[in-house]
């Protein structure tokens, strides 16, 4: 959508204001992602989900919640049953969207190309587990229990995760990076 000239995106860059209010001390990308573009249509009075999400409050700061899991951390969930799963989404999607998007772990040691295995230890777990980078989903916050398993996993497992959820998807992937 273009608005007198410049992207939507642009315009929401320049801008620092929110309806009424004006958000401080946000970075130019949260300004952005509190302003949804016109779609065109009347709301008749009713507030839209994106402007009950990013509502300004207190001295203008930007709240959604508390609960902000942390990439590269293992958290007990409800999925299926509870059990652990890796965030991987983005810290700054992780501390304003309601959900998050996990790899659940499973202790049953099946290896597959979409498979990272994780010993005992690695990210607090209790026992030798597998991420299964198939079963990548998005899973509302209120399945999410903190505080983390344990500490970060290194950033190579991060890796091979993100290789192993694209070979999921159909992206050709070498089983060892190149």
């Amino acid at each position: 959508m273009m608005i007198t000239g410049i992207t939507w995106a642009e315009s929401a860059l320049r801008s620092t204001t929110l309806g009424q209010g004006t958000i401080s001390g946000t970075t130019p990308l949260e300004v952005a992602l509190a302003r949804p573009p016109a779609s065109g249509r009347e709301t008749h009075g009713r507030t839209s989900a994106a402007a009950t999400l990013f509502t300004p409050r207190g001295a203008g700061s930007l709240e959604v919640g508390t609960l902000a899991p942390r990439r590269g951390h293992l958290y007990w969930v409800n999925l299926d049953k509870r059990r652990p799963a890796l965030v991987l989404s983005p810290d700054y999607r992780n501390r304003y969207a309601r959900d998050i998007i996990v790899v659940p772990c499973s202790v049953r040691l099946r290896p597959a190309p979409t498979h990272v295995m994780l010993r005992r230890g690695q990210g607090g777990l209790a026992e030798n587990s597998v991420l299964k980078c198939e079963q990548i989903t998005a899973l509302s916050k209120a399945d999410v229990a903190e505080p983390a398993i344990g500490k970060p996993l290194p950033t190579a497992i991060l890796r091979a995760v993100e290789r192993a959820v694209l070979r999921a998807i159909g992206v050709p992937v070498p089983l060892e990076p190149a």
